[in-house]
């Protein structure tokens, strides 16, 4: 099958996608996905601002110029396609479903939603796919069509020896930071050993947005605040963040080096992080901030310890006590190779 993969490039999560494709008899063509400066469909954006942002999109026919230049690029008319797989499809709209479809009549399109629907408006786009998935479970309780199907793990060889009782690597957002403070505080009053890493961009820099949001949480005298805003940009050092880059190997390699993974999630999202599967993929047990846990097929109170986001507190016995290793049968669904089989099917 020939596939066209266009997808975000994010922390590198779309390559072993494309290498199991690949491992699977596929011809795989790479795109890298991007979101346009001015796109209107940031649910964040005020009235104004997406009237604004609608006009410029138009005015300048953003989509129809980015397209048609990687069309050239990758030689896409001269191709032929049966499948065109899109992780969010941030930049997609009429134009390309068109011209697609102009050159591959009998082509199939599916959509992945890695990121939910509280974050941007996806639904513009579900007219133009043939499946749509998602690995946030209430956006595909609330959205007729579109199938539940958590992100994806991979087998990792087990270590002789965990060395650490938790571990938490993560990109700085949200009340991440302030939730590993609070756990790595208790850990540390138990005697019990800890890596956490939460990640910030090796090359932020004050920028408009940060600067306004530093100038608010001075006047309103929010010192946490204006504090996470110097760490982001580098001015002000802090044990548990990190400005190095952790590659997918990394990341799975340290989570299997530990016996319990804190995983804390963005506050308007039941979708389970990467970091959450990969965990629970390898055996292991989890702290997690995500409530909505408890109403999926695999939760098990010995295996997934829910936590209370603004006041965390660890259970001791939890991180001590030994569970099988084996994941639950929904969680083998999500394995990589059923992931992608699931996808293209």
């Amino acid at each position: 099958m020939n596939v066209l993969f266009i997808a975000p490039e994010v922390f590198e999560l779309h390559k072993p996608i494309v290498k199991e494709l690949q491992r699977q008899g596929n011809n795989v063509d790479f795109i890298s996905d991007t979101m346009f400066p001015h796109d209107n469909g940031f649910i964040s954006k005020n009235t104004i601002k997406k009237v604004f942002d609608h006009y410029l999109h138009n005015t300048y026919k953003t989509e129809e110029k980015h397209w048609k230049e990687l069309f050239e690029l990758h030689n896409i008319h001269n191709k032929h396609y049966d499948l065109c797989l899109c992780i969010n499809a941030c930049s997609i709209g009429k134009f390309f479903i068109t011209n697609i479809r102009k050159i591959n009549p009998d082509i199939r399109l599916v959509l992945y939603l890695w990121d939910n629907l509280q974050f941007f408006d996806f639904k513009r786009n579900f007219k133009y796919f043939d499946k749509v998935y998602t690995f946030d479970y209430n956006d595909s309780k609330n959205n007729s069509g579109v199938k539940f199907l958590p992100l994806y793990w991979f087998p990792v060889v087990a270590p002789e020896k965990e060395l650490y009782d938790v571990s938490l690597i993560g990109s700085h957002h949200d009340d991440r930071l302030r939730i590993a403070e609070k756990i790595a505080k208790q850990l540390d009053e138990n005697n019990l050993t800890y890596l956490f890493k939460v990640v910030c961009a090796s090359n932020a820099r004050w920028s408009p947005t940060l600067l306004k949001a530093y100038l608010l949480a001075k006047l309103k005298g929010d010192s946490l605040a204006m504090r996470d805003i110097k760490i982001v940009v580098g001015e002000e050092k802090h044990p548990l963040i990190s400005h190095n880059h952790y590659s997918v190997e990394d990341t799975n390699r340290i989570i299997s080096l530990s016996r319990c993974v804190l995983d804390t999630d963005r506050p308007s999202q039941s979708g389970l992080t990467i970091r959450f599967m990969w965990a629970l993929g390898q055996g292991k047990k989890i702290i997690t901030t995500n409530s909505s846990i408890k109403e999926m097929p695999f939760y098990d109170e010995n295996r997934i310890l829910v936590i209370e986001r603004d006041n965390p507190t660890i259970d001791l016995d939890f991180i001590r006590k030994d569970i099988k290793k084996e994941p639950h049968e929904f969680v083998l669904k999500s394995r990589l190779d059923n992931f992608t089989r699931e996808l293209i099917s």
